[in-house]
């Protein structure tokens, strides 16, 4: 086995590589394999000093997200929530944000509040938009309502518009379900309505 050792001569210019004097009868034409290899002779490399090596921030920062892909995320995430009935604290979750993080790292996750003051308030108002647009367009709109108790035991009533589209397609579209606390009679229910 072949020891060996490298010493740095005093004036810090060329190293030396010596073998260990119990090693086989190969060391010394390992010892001369090794001084010709480039790097081990004490030649330092010419460098270029035109061209200057990449800082170690500018290969790992990485840019924010632009505005189009984070609000198209946020709304792929708001509708995920709406869908799968998840509450606005699952970005609050750190599983969910290391999910976030590993998809897109670039992404900056908005709060619960920003979801339930803002894009809420947003969604709701254009989801009425098109309600509204939707029934202007139907030549007769039916009504219906629905009231039940939860297993809870909470009264709840849901008025609903069923109409025909301009394609010949029924359409239906919840327009009011609330919890009420006094028994209603169908008298009453039709002054809910």
């Amino acid at each position: 086995m072949v020891t060996f050792a490298v010493a740095e001569s005093a004036e810090g210019g060329s190293n030396d590589v010596a073998t260990n004097a119990a090693s086989t009868p190969t060391a010394a034409a390992s010892s001369a394999a090794v001084e010709s290899m480039p790097g081990t002779s004490g030649e330092r490399p010419a460098q270029n000093l035109a061209t200057k090596q990449t800082s170690l921030t500018a290969m790992y920062v990485q840019r924010p997200a632009s505005v189009a892909r984070q609000k198209r995320i946020t709304a792929l995430l708001f509708s995920m929530i709406v869908r799968d009935f998840q509450p606005f604290s699952i970005v609050e979750d750190a599983g969910f944000r290391a999910l976030l993080h590993g998809l897109d790292p670039t992404y900056v996750i908005p709060t619960r509040h920003q979801l339930s003051r803002q894009l809420l308030v947003s969604k709701y108002q254009q989801a009425v938009d098109d309600v509204k647009r939707e029934l202007s367009t139907a030549e007769a709109v039916s009504l219906t309502t629905d009231s039940w108790t939860s297993i809870c035991t909470e009264n709840y009533i849901a008025v609903t518009a069923h109409y025909v589209t301009a394609e010949f397609r029924l359409g239906s579209c919840l327009l009011e379900c609330i919890r009420y606390t006094e028994r209603l009679t169908t008298c009453a229910q039709s002054c809910v309505v």
